[in-house]
């Protein structure tokens, strides 16, 4: 890792970012990658910052979700919505605060992302996304549902809310 970690460096820009794609996921181990991480993810192309941010979620690193956390007010919808996807991956608490605001977003693809990562956090209080099984966008009703189904049988709230759906809804597919 040493070896690579020289190589952030490199006056090659290309090498740089794929040696900061790679390097990213070992994070944890290595926390005196966080810096140069940081400022090559500020400077590269939206398909290597897509790939870092996957990277860093993955590596569940305790720097990930603040590292994750200035592009979720990206202008790109790609980078956000990969964003919000990460802090799902990372599993920590941490990120909820975050998820919470990103579902009350108003791009729809991005509400339903951060309602499906809010679902993979431990713990988290699945409660909170009940109401979104109502919401006026298909596909956040959708993630909601993908989300919470799993769980049915462990939160009773969630067997009540699923149950007065099935029974409100015409759909007979339903």
């Amino acid at each position: 890792i040493a070896a690579m970690a020289k190589m952030l460096n490199d006056k090659e820009v290309g090498i740089q970012q794929a040696t900061a794609i790679t390097l990213s996921s070992y994070l944890e181990n290595y926390p005196q990658l966080k810096e140069p991480i940081e400022q090559i993810l500020k400077e590269s192309n939206p398909y290597v910052t897509k790939r870092i941010l996957l990277n860093l979620g993955q590596s569940k690193s305790k720097y990930a979700v603040n590292m994750i956390k200035p592009y979720l007010d990206s202008p790109d919808i790609p980078i956000k919505q990969a964003a919000v996807f990460s802090l799902g991956l990372t599993e920590d608490k941490r990120a909820l605060t975050e998820l919470s605001r990103m579902i009350k977003k108003d791009n729809e693809i991005i509400r339903a992302t951060a309602i499906q990562s809010f679902a993979q956090i431990p713990d988290a209080p699945l409660e909170n996304l009940i109401p979104y099984l109502d919401d006026d966008k298909p596909k956040v009703r959708l993630a909601t549902v993908k989300s919470l189904s799993g769980r049915i049988a462990d939160i009773p709230s969630i067997s009540e809310s699923f149950i007065k759906i099935a029974e409100i809804d015409s759909d007979p597919l339903v």
